[in-house]
Order: C-alpha cells, then structure tokens, then sequence
C-alpha cells in the first residue's frame, strides 16, 4: 500500500510508504529479525505509527523535512529512500539510506525522520501475539517546482 503526499515549502516533496504487503491475499509481509538475520515472514499485526498512523507520519515528516539549501541551489531532485528497524518496543532505530542524490537530501530525510520517531513512537510488529523487530522503509521524493 503506497500513498503519497506533497508539502509546498520551497520545493515539492513527494512521501512514499514502502510497506511488504499483499493486500489480495489479506496477508501482511515484513522483514522479521530471526536470530539476527532479517527474513520475509508473515505477520499477523503490522507496526502503526501512534500519531494517526501512517498519514500522521508523513505529515509529521512534512513539517520537519527541509530542501536542503545546496540541493535547491543546483538543482538536485530525485528520490532518497531510508531504511530503519522497529523494534519489539515500538522505537525506531537504525536509520540507513537506501539510495544517495547527494546535496544533503539524505541527511534532510534521516533528520526529519528522527525528529518524528523520538521515543516510542509505533505499536510494534505482532506475530502469534508476540512483539517482534521489523526492517521498514519509506522515500520522499524531492522535487523543485
């Protein structure tokens, strides 16, 4: 399931949610750590963002995101994907990028991204009624207009 959103600062930035998930089937698929390793398995209850979900979380990205100003200033666009793991907590950890345009989008993205998961911020991952640690992603297309 993928939505996006667009937040007009000086740009237009486009949010992505990538989830693993089959919704014709009813199943729900994440990346699972077992034993250390993370392996595609599915879930009965996926992790939800506790501020209105994952609309919320995109809105909350949207106010903290900012074209970084080099970016803007050579004409840097292009899509910025991060990784991240939700532990069996709720907390966020772990934030990698994926993919590198450079001018400082990836730190944009990782930083507003921080700024919206401090503390326990998502109701974990369930299976068989237990919590467990998921890897998601999500990207944000930065686009000037």
């Amino acid at each position: 399931m993928m939505k996006s959103f667009s937040v007009f600062l000086f740009c237009s930035i486009l949010f992505f949610g990538c989830k693993k998930d089959d919704d014709t089937a009813g199943k729900i698929e994440y990346l699972v750590e077992v034993n250390g390793d993370f392996v595609l398995m599915e879930i009965d209850n996926a992790p939800e963002y506790n501020d209105e979900g994952e609309e919320g979380l995109y809105n909350c990205i949207g106010e903290n995101i900012k074209y970084p100003t080099e970016a803007r200033e050579n004409g840097v666009e292009g899509k910025v994907e991060v990784e991240y793991e939700i532990s069996a907590t709720g907390e966020i950890e772990n934030i990698v990028p994926i993919t590198n345009i450079g001018s400082g989008c990836e730190e944009a993205l990782i930083e507003a991204l921080k700024a919206c998961t401090q503390g326990v911020v998502f109701s974990p991952a369930i299976i068989d009624g237990q919590a467990v640690r998921v890897k998601d992603s999500l990207w944000v297309n930065f686009r000037l207009e």
